[in-house]
């Protein structure tokens, strides 16, 4: 039984440690897995649907970019970490607009407003060399407008 406790003890430490370390790693640092795969991942996991969560993702294409820029500043960066933020940015941008559907359908326009409206400007941020990004910037756009003129109609 004393065994028992000490290990999960250890492993609550360990992983804590590393959870903590985490949070500062870079895109192509070792860590930075770990952050995106398991921190963000137990983050978004807990938070509700709707404007909440298309916050989270939007503040998490906002760190991307700031990550990327910090890494290009200070070193070349590669192209496959280049690609592994792109597909990062790319799944919490659709994470977002799934969100601002949701409260599309839901009636809550005004709040889909200010989310695609800010999706769309932490997307244009980005120097998107992928097409998939664009396309995303444009669907921000016709979000927002719709979720605007269906406000103003409410």
């Amino acid at each position: 039984m004393p065994l028992i406790v000490i290990t999960l003890l250890l492993a609550s430490i360990i992983g804590g440690a590393t959870s903590i370390a985490a949070q500062s790693a870079l895109p192509g640092y070792a860590l930075w897995h770990f952050k995106t795969g398991v921190n963000e991942s137990m983050q978004s996991a807990l938070i509700p649907d709707g404007r909440v969560q298309a916050d989270f993702d939007i503040g998490i294409i906002e760190m991307r970019i700031q990550e990327s820029e910090k890494i290009n500043k200070d070193y070349q960066i590669t192209d496959s970490v280049k690609s592994e933020v792109e597909k990062n940015i790319a799944e919490h941008a659709n994470s977002a607009l799934e969100q601002i559907i949701k409260l599309q359908k839901s009636g809550d326009y005004i709040d889909a407003a200010d989310m695609a409206s800010r999706l769309q400007a932490a997307l244009a941020k980005y120097p998107a060399s992928s097409l998939n990004l664009q396309n995303m910037v444009d669907t921000a756009s016709k979000l927002s407008e719709e979720a605007s003129e269906q406000a103003k109609i409410f």
